[in-house]
This record gives C-alpha cells, sequence and structure tokens, in this order.
C-alpha cells in the first residue's frame, strides 16, 4: 500500500508520520458513508477494485480525532468509529478507551458514556462462548 498525501497551498504533503492526520481531520465533519461513497467513485473511476476500508487510513483519522483532547473532534471521531467495520474498531482500541478517561479534559459526560457504552458492548462480545464464570485475562486484547 503507498503513502496517502494532502495538497495545501504550500505544496503536497505526505501522510506518512500520525501527527500528520490532524492535516485530515476535518473528513471527520462529513458522514463516514459520504466519504466512503467518494472514495469508491475515485476508485472505480481509475478502475481499481479494492477494500476501501483497507486502502484509506480511517484508522488513522479516527485516532486523530480521539487524540485531540477536544469534546468537538472527539465526538466526531466516535461517530466514525461506530460505523467503522469490527476490524478497524479492535485496531482502535489504544484511542476509544481515553474517551472514559477524558473527564478533566473538557469531554462531556455524554461521550464519556459514550465510550463506556462501547466498552461494555465489546467486554460482552469478548466473553461470548466463553465457560460460566470465566473472567479473562487483563492482558486480553480488549483490556
Amino acid at each position: 500500500m503507498g503513502t496517502w498525501a494532502v495538497e495545501a497551498k504550500e505544496g503536497l504533503y505526505r501522510l506518512n508520520e500520525f501527527r500528520l492526520y490532524t492535516y485530515v481531520m476535518v473528513l471527520l465533519e462529513q458522514p463516514l458513508d459520504t466519504i466512503y461513497r467518494h472514495l469508491i467513485e475515485f476508485f472505480d473511476s481509475i478502475l481499481v477494485k479494492a477494500d476501501v476500508y483497507e486502502l484509506f487510513p480511517f484508522e488513522d483519522i479516527v485516532r486523530a480525532g480521539f487524540e485531540q483532547k477536544s469534546e468537538y473532534w472527539a465526538e466526531l471521531a466516535f461517530s466514525w468509529y461506530q460505523e467503522l467495520p469490527q476490524k478497524i474498531k479492535n485496531s482502535l482500541i489504544d484511542s476509544n478507551p481515553k474517551i472514559v478517561g477524558w473527564q478533566n479534559w473538557g469531554i462531556s459526560k455524554r461521550l464519556r458514556n459514550k465510550g463506556q457504552k462501547e466498552e461494555s458492548w465489546r467486554k460482552r462480545i469478548r466473553n461470548l462462548g466463553r465457560p460460566k464464570g470465566y473472567l479473562g485475562s487483563k492482558n486480553f486484547l480488549w483490556n
């Protein structure tokens, strides 16, 4: 897979470092399905058949939104997060729990509660099929 780039007045910037994804966080202001449709149309126009979720850095954009310590960006990032495929959600596990602990960063209780509900849902899914009474491991993927 190649590197995505952003065009600005000063030139073209490769998104080859995580910190640079703050420049494309503005995409979070659009519904995920809108961005997804535009990407599908673009890839179709250049005759590329591929999994857009594999090619486009949705995960890095959402992670950048979560890590801004801002109610606005965290809310937008969480909106995208909820619509992403489970594989990408699992990969974002390092960012999502931060919402739960953002009491001192100005994140609203409503958004923290959304994060807590998501965490609770993941724990229930994780324990499906486990023997009754199984407590899990603190080092498991979702802990």
